[in-house]
């Protein structure tokens, strides 16, 4: 009889997202040397290990991983990004971009995190007070990400397609490497 195979992947996002829920849902910040912040750090590295190793993109061996961390406390907003060159703070990223109540997370192509780099519009997923269902916005204008994606698509923590998350993830790097965005 065959083992299934276990989707790493999958299980590490499913985590993350309820360390998410339950670090978010406290009245005080996450130290990035607690407990907590070790363990959402280690998850960060392992989602971002497993993308690389999953991706058929021939683009990724160009591409540079960053995880978040925050300087002493972890942010509200949890990522993980792949770019060109640069930070995701000062150019275009492929992001998985996890949402503040733990529920998902959004992937896709996402403008820089500070000055906008494209001269593309993003998609509008917040407009007023209508909440995306995978929301991700943080605290602050310069951490509001849930209008800076291109190309966005939501993934829910009870029901991830990993499938479906690299073949995204890949088409938005595909975008990324081109000279259209």
């Amino acid at each position: 009889m065959n083992e299934p195979v276990k989707d790493n992947l999958a299980i590490r996002f499913r985590k993350l997202c309820r360390n998410v829920e339950f670090v978010n849902g406290q009245s005080k910040a996450t130290l990035s040397s607690s407990p907590e912040g070790v363990e959402i750090v280690r998850l960060l590295r392992g989602i971002s290990s497993d993308i690389s190793k999953r991706s058929s993109s021939e683009h990724f061996a160009q591409l540079i991983p960053h995880i978040s961390r925050g300087r002493g406390s972890l942010p509200r907003v949890l990522w993980v990004a792949f770019t060109k060159h640069g930070s995701p703070y000062s150019s275009l990223s492929v992001a998985l971009c996890f949402g503040v109540d733990g529920n998902g997370a959004v992937c896709g192509l996402m403008d820089s995190a500070g000055a906008p780099t494209s001269k593309v519009l993003p998609i509008i997923r917040k407009n007023g007070n209508l909440m995306p269902l995978v929301n991700v916005d943080g605290p602050n204008p310069s951490t509001y990400y849930n209008n800076k994606f291109f190309n966005p698509l939501e993934f829910f923590r009870e029901d991830i397609n990993t499938t479906k998350l690299i073949n995204h993830i890949d088409e938005s790097l595909n975008l990324l490497m081109s000279n259209d965005i």
